[in-house]
């Protein structure tokens, strides 16, 4: 390879990642800039859901639906941490299970990672204190 290549080459890799540094430091807005930034720690909160959920933007749920039926997404939920700062999250779950209507969040800033089911008593007495019942 020639010298000019090889110098071509190193000039638009530097150039590629300052591109990608800007744009993470940037757009802390970003869910992806939340998903990857190792430096933003996950967080665990717990929250109360809503006893039922809508499906396909607002409908009940049909037993006797032949079209796929998808639940709409939680939104502006109130996660609750340990020291009962709450935090207002939109988040996709479904239908919670029969006496379960509390969810365990683990999320960074708006990203949810992952939510699980839980019932009052699963949540640690830390949590319950900032939450109703």
């Amino acid at each position: 390879m020639s010298d000019t290549f090889k110098r071509g080459l190193v000039v638009g890799c530097l150039v590629l990642i300052g591109l990608v540094g800007l744009i993470f430091i940037t757009d802390r807005e970003n869910d992806h800039y939340l998903k990857f930034n190792p430096l933003v720690k996950l967080e665990i909160g717990y929250a109360k859901l809503p006893k039922t959920v809508t499906y396909n933007h607002g409908k009940a749920f049909n037993k006797q639906a032949t079209t796929p039926q998808f639940p709409d997404p939680y939104e502006e939920v109130e996660v609750v941490n340990q020291f009962g700062k709450v935090e207002k999250l939109t988040f996709k779950g479904g239908q919670s299970p029969d006496d379960m209507n509390y969810a365990k969040v683990s999320h960074k800033g708006d990203f949810v990672q992952e939510i699980e089911f839980v019932s009052w008593d699963d949540i640690p007495s830390t949590y319950q204190l900032y939450m109703t019942r």
